[in-house]
């Protein structure tokens, strides 16, 4: 019997602001968290407001943590 897949499993590092935007663009509900730097903050707020609304988590983290 095969074991059911796990949510981590099925979760894909999207990176890159036009990687990120596109995906928001086409398919903003299956974003599951967003994490970015302070140089991308201001850009990123519309998306923090739309993760927000779902209760989803977002965060601004050092850009070494990033990478």
């Amino acid at each position: 019997m095969k074991s059911p897949i796990t949510t981590r499993q099925k979760e894909l590092n999207v990176c890159g602001w036009q990687a990120v935007s596109t995906l928001f663009a086409r398919h903003p509900d299956e974003v599951r968290r967003l994490f970015f730097d302070a140089a991308t903050g201001k850009r990123a707020g519309g998306f923090c407001s739309q993760l927000a609304r779902q209760k989803k988590v977002y965060r601004q983290v050092d850009a070494a943590e990033l990478e």
